[in-house]
């Protein structure tokens, strides 16, 4: 199965590495770097690649050996939906076969995100799936929201931290915040879980 790093160039990022997973939309930003590490190659697998269908993001080069397996890197060149392949050729007792792992990607440009208030993520949290967008509000780190009654979402760890805005707020995973009634503005998406709840993920921190 690939493997996926986002590489950002900017400060604060988040998540710093993650795994393409098959079953969701990978969501990127225009300029990030992804790589898509492969198995090696041995007696039984005789060919490995990687390709991209789709024009949102672009093969920047090949890395690594064939008995260390291929570091296939990308770079996010403009906004839509692509899927990477990796196809893997492998020959045993019943011949050979071909095996294929796909993973969608949808890429967004910075400016084209929308702006959001955490009560319109809280009324409709399915409405937010499957896409980037922005936040601005205080942090409050790992206290209490200072005129929210309740705080939205799901804690899922302890490092889980909170944002608000005037709104309301809601739990934040990702980049562990130690800015104590700061202002804060991220680009996030929202994480539903498998009974309904849900987080706010950061993918990155925004300088105001």
């Amino acid at each position: 199965m690939c493997v996926l790093w986002v590489l950002l160039s900017i400060d604060y990022a988040y998540p710093k590495v993650f795994y393409l997973c098959p079953d969701r939309v990978n969501l990127l930003i225009v300029g990030e770097e992804v790589a898509v590490k492969t198995v090696a190659l041995d007696k039984n697998v005789k060919r490995v690649i990687c390709r991209v269908s789709g024009d949102s993001i672009r093969l920047v080069r090949r890395e690594g050996t064939p008995s260390s397996g291929y570091v296939f890197r990308f770079r996010a060149v403009k906004s839509g939906r692509s899927v990477v392949v990796e196809e893997i050729l492998r020959h045993g007792k019943g011949g050979e076969r071909k095996i294929l792992y796909k993973f969608a990607v949808k890429v967004f440009s910075l400016n084209e995100l929308d702006r959001v208030k955490i009560s319109s993520i809280a009324s409709d949290p399915l409405r937010f799936r499957d896409r980037l967008f922005i936040i601005s509000g205080m942090s409050r780190g790992w206290g209490s929201p200072a005129n929210a009654k309740t705080v939205w979402g799901r804690m899922l760890t302890r490092s889980d931290w909170i944002i608000e805005d005037e709104t309301g707020a809601a739990f934040v995973k990702g980049v562990p915040i130690s800015l104590r009634e700061e202002p804060v503005t991220v680009v996030a998406k929202i994480l539903v879980l498998p009974d309904g709840g849900w987080i706010l993920v950061v993918h990155k921190i925004l300088k105001k």
